[in-house]
């Protein structure tokens, strides 16, 4: 099983897959660390801005499904939670690759609480500033579409339990 996680910048996304890790012993698969590797290894910083221009070239290059396609074609049987959808050509890679074995769940959080967790977190040398103008890259402009068509949504504007309370209610369902 697969389960695609959507949802603006710092809406929650890192937060829902590592409860999965922990509660439901689903692994990982972070767009971050597979773009964060590809920039390394041409001596460029991981920085928010070099992440989604690297995302949107390696988009550009083998569309959303085929970005999709490379972390996914190689992967032994098992759950998986991907931790970052952003285009609703992945989404619809997934759903036709994976069928009924793939869910999608959208995280909503309002936009004073995820700036919030944006200044408090900073692990990617942005000001709120910069964030604001991050949400304006091509890589979240599909944020909408793809809540539209998500299978779940969850509401993150609470506290851990409220939000793991929604998660083990979706999961109840699909496992």
């Amino acid at each position: 099983m697969i389960i695609g996680l959507s949802g603006k910048i710092s809406s929650g996304k890192s937060t829902v897959a590592d409860f999965l890790v922990t509660k439901y012993g689903f692994k990982i698969l972070s767009t971050r660390k597979l773009l964060t590797s590809i920039l390394n290894s041409k001596n460029l910083e991981a920085n928010r801005k070099n992440l989604q221009q690297m995302g949107k070239d390696l988009v550009s290059v083998v569309g959303a499904g085929g970005f999709i396609a490379i972390m996914l074609e190689y992967l032994p049987s098992g759950n998986y939670v991907l931790d970052s959808i952003r285009y609703t050509g992945a989404l619809n890679y997934l759903r036709k690759k994976y069928g009924s074995g793939y869910y999608h769940i959208h995280i909503i959080s309002n936009d004073d609480l995820r700036y919030l967790r944006m200044k408090e977190k900073s692990d990617l040398g942005d000001s709120i500033d910069n964030m604001r103008i991050r949400e304006m890259a091509e890589t979240e402009l599909e944020n909408e579409e793809l809540g539209n068509q998500a299978d779940f949504h969850v509401t993150n504007e609470g506290s851990f339990e409220d939000l793991y309370s929604q998660l083990n209610q979706i999961c109840q369902q699909i496992l």
